[in-house]
């Protein structure tokens, strides 16, 4: 007898009967819950809670109901063997709190995994289902049905953490970067008992922790969201349109078309993938002062005869063809002369073998850390800022001046100056590059304050972070998921529809979800006891 024949024999004739016209897809579907994950990003002192609130009434029109859940909670309650953190006596009390909180929750993720913080979370959510519909054990699924639920988890500070959410949750996941203004966080911060200066180091800790493997990698998490938005002084009355926009689309509860600003970066996403750099791949588009395309441009070698290498090229020169990155091998090469000279210098005055290693280690750290490592000049790419502006000149002598250019990372300091000289008045990103000396060279024509008074004067590029749905996801946002016109009358669907009714267009199965919760939850416990056998046989 076949599988079917005995599940059908199983079931009752009535639900059969119901069965018998459904498709493949309809009766999977289902299956499916209503159920949403969203994950917040945010810098400190970014206005999250503004945008959690604006969530949580906009996904109440939906009907859903939400549970909310704070990774620094989990930082505060759970036990942290041999976490050792010493006050700097130099710092207020207010830094004081905030960077042990931040070493604890390093200390947690290096000792119980780097994705231990939403485990718990997702442990949180998978016990109260079992709650909820008295689930006895993994793999009892009886009396489990969907939910019109929303679970926020606030907030998602290592590139580990999302992936595990991104493995249990899929598509049903989604990924919210908050932008506030540096200037703005830094006051936000700067409480009375935490100073301008230290408010500044707190900043640079949450965002980037570079030789801690365990340790907070926001601006890694940021650049990876589905959907970016901007709060700042100037626009949060805009935050509720802003996520009414981004909770139709969802749902498909109305007919929204991509921005202008989307459309481009879109453009900037797709040019950066025929990049074959070894280091990032990163793509740009100019759009004309009329929001037309004007060119793209992606980041790699030059060839002679004019353009880059391609795949098309009958010789390839590109620097994967000849296995190395030329910049990071120049830079090793400036610090491995330095090395040489020193050594030379200190073996006429250090003649313990020992003493002459240790000193050699402590000044290697040292240029590993150094400015070196930011140096740029050796690389054999056009950038994709000058791809895209050389092809504009190409392009019959385009004229530049007054465009706008989309680019997925931020422009280096050699791209700025000629951004400036081409006129370009205006350049949106997405990911930062800390190596960009921009500002600082020509601060006089560029500027990264996003927060115009009425006295300014507009004289300067601006520099603005990207807001809207990611690029990633533009296709599968801005694609038709649900029939938009009723195929007799042809009379619109995308009107009126019932919110609480309606399906996200992203869903996993009941079960198969709380499987995966159920694992994530047992990963904890896993680690743990290896943990504990292993301090046991010590």
């Amino acid at each position: 007898m076949s599988i079917a024949r005995k599940l059908n024999n199983q079931s009752s004739d009535n639900q059969i009967s119901k069965n018998s016209d459904k498709t493949t897809s309809e009766r999977v579907k289902e299956t499916h819950t209503s159920e949403l994950v969203l994950g917040i990003c945010s810098q400190i002192g970014a206005k999250k809670d503004l945008v959690i609130k604006a969530l949580k009434s906009e996904l109440k029109s939906y009907g859903y109901e939400f549970m909310d859940l704070k990774l620094s909670k989990h930082i505060d309650d759970a036990d942290a063997p041999n976490f050792k953190y010493n006050d700097s006596q130099d710092k207020t009390s207010g830094y004081n709190t905030i960077v042990r909180k931040i070493e604890k929750g390093n200390h947690l993720r290096e000792i119980y995994g780097k994705d231990y913080l939403v485990n718990l979370s997702v442990s949180e959510i998978a016990n109260s289902k079992m709650e909820i519909f008295k689930i006895s054990g993994e793999k009892d699924f009886s009396n489990i049905s969907s939910q019109r639920k929303c679970y926020i988890i606030d907030s998602i500070k290592h590139k580990e953490e999302l992936n595990a959410l991104r493995d249990i949750y899929g598509d049903a996941f989604y990924l919210i970067s908050v932008f506030t203004p540096r200037s703005e966080r830094i006051q936000n911060i700067s409480i009375p008992n935490i100073a301008k200066n230290e408010a500044i180091e707190i900043i640079n800790i949450d965002e980037y922790q570079e030789f801690k493997e365990s340790g907070q990698q926001v601006r890694e998490v940021y650049v990876d969201a589905d959907f970016f938005i901007k709060v700042d002084k100037k626009n949060e009355t805009e935050i509720k349109s802003k996520i009414e926009r981004f909770t139709n689309i969802i749902f498909e509860n109305e007919l929204i078309t991509p921005t202008i600003e989307e459309r481009a970066m879109y453009e900037a996403k797709s040019a950066s993938v025929n990049s074959a750099c070894l280091s990032r791949q990163v793509g740009a588009s100019i759009i004309s002062n009329e929001d037309e395309l004007i060119s793209v441009g992606w980041n790699d070698v030059p060839k002679y005869g004019g353009n880059l290498y391609t795949h098309e090229s009958k010789i390839d020169n590109r620097c994967y063809i000849k296995g190395q990155c030329f910049n990071d091998s120049n830079k090793e090469n400036i610090r491995n002369v330095i090395l040489d000279d020193f050594k030379a210098k200190i073996d006429k005055v250090v003649s313990d073998d020992l003493e002459k290693s240790k000193i050699l280690n402590v000044l290697n750290k040292v240029l590993l850390s150094s400015s070196i490592k930011t140096l740029i000049e050796f690389s054999r790419s056009v950038h994709a800022e000058m791809h895209a502006i050389l092809n504009a000149a190409n392009l019959n002598g385009v004229k530049l001046r007054g465009s706008t250019l989309f680019c997925t990372t931020y422009p280096c300091h050699n791209c700025v100056r000629h951004i400036i000289a081409a006129g370009i008045i205006k350049l949106y990103y997405i990911e930062p590059y800390i190596k960009s000396k921009g500002i600082d060279l020509h601060s006089d024509s560029i500027t990264d304050d996003t927060i115009l008074t009425k006295d300014s004067k507009n004289d300067k590029v601006q520099i603005l972070m990207f807001e809207g749905i990611s690029p990633k996801k533009y296709l599968s946002f801005f694609n038709k998921n649900r029939s938009r016109k009723n195929k007799i009358s042809g009379k619109s669907l995308c009107q009126n529809r019932d919110k609480s009714k309606l399906q996200p267009i992203n869903s996993l199965s009941l079960q198969a979800l709380f499987y995966r919760e159920i694992q994530a939850s047992k990963r904890i416990q896993d680690r743990i006891d290896q943990l504990s056998s292993k301090n046991e046989n010590q």
